[in-house]
């Protein structure tokens, strides 16, 4: 049976691709459907531009957050690496900040171990936790093995939206323009008067579910405790358990996306996510 193309489904399979050519070898019937029908640079907007075309900084900074390597960034894109090159070496080292720096990486020739007592007077350089990785991602990543306690590296952390939860939000809004966060307050769950709320990353209203995206930090137990001081240990272990239980009781599923999935594989990610919007739409 032919295939019916409508706009949103056109969106959707043009999300499960990263540029035109693979969208294109991948499924040509869409393709073309969305070529004959002039939409084409509307649903392949989350794409590079062809490479004839300029790329603006904002473009450059997302394909760069793809690599955690200079050098793949070099070898797999190219044409964005050379026009970000192009702009002068102050850009390129702010699209490729979140990269490990040479000259922290290979201390002393690789033989640089850090210390509990160094790692404590390397971060008090630093204000943040977000500028402390950034200006040194060995000593950082030292930390998190170690299991240091933010509060023993005297940095303060500030919740905030990562770039990558704010790319995927926009990414279900080209679709879904209502999708947006909430938060559920004076909740009320049998023993546990502790528990004031509820919050949902990306909520989509008209389908009644909601993805969570887990970030490293804030969805471990330092992170979670961090900000529910009055909640017991056990409950901080099972929060994913108590939250996704209440809203289920809502009538509102909940996807999970976690952060290092998302830089491992993020195509597969985007695509788990549409795939788990669709079934709603279909049921």
């Amino acid at each position: 049976m032919r295939q019916k193309w409508t706009f949103e489904k056109l969106q959707i399979e043009a999300l499960k691709y990263t540029t035109r050519h693979k969208f294109k070898v991948g499924n040509y019937n869409a393709y073309f459907a969305a070529q004959k029908r002039k939409i084409l640079d509307e649903i392949c907007s989350h794409m590079p531009l062809p490479k004839n075309s300029p790329y603006t900084d904002e473009e450059l900074e997302l394909i760069a957050l793809k690599y955690n390597r200079r050098s793949d960034f070099r070898i797999n894109a190219p044409g964005a690496y050379d026009a970000a090159r192009n702009r002068g070496t102050v850009f390129l080292d702010k699209i490729c900040s979140h990269m490990p720096k040479h000259s922290s990486i290979r201390e002393n020739h690789h033989s640089f171990k850090w210390t509990h007592e160094a790692l404590i007077i390397e971060a008090k350089k630093y204000s943040t936790l977000n500028s402390f990785k950034k200006g040194n991602p060995s000593a950082y990543v030292s930390t998190r093995r170690k299991g240091i306690p933010n509060k023993i590296l005297g940095l303060e952390i500030s919740r905030g939206v990562s770039s990558a939860e704010k790319e995927l939000l926009e990414l279900i809004k080209k679709i879904y323009p209502s999708t947006k966060n909430i938060r559920h307050t004076n909740i009320e769950i049998s023993n546990k008067p502790h528990i004031k709320g509820f919050e949902i990353d990306i909520f989509i209203p008209e389908l009644n579910k909601g993805i969570e995206f887990d970030g490293t930090y804030w969805h471990s137990f330092e992170g979670l405790k961090s900000s529910r001081k009055k909640w017991s240990d056990e409950d901080i272990l099972n929060y994913h358990v108590l939250k996704d239980e209440y809203f289920a009781s809502q009538g509102i599923q909940i996807l999970h996306i976690k952060e290092e999935s998302w830089i491992k594989d993020k195509k597969k990610c985007i695509q788990k996510c549409f795939e788990f919007l669709l079934k709603s739409e279909v049921a």
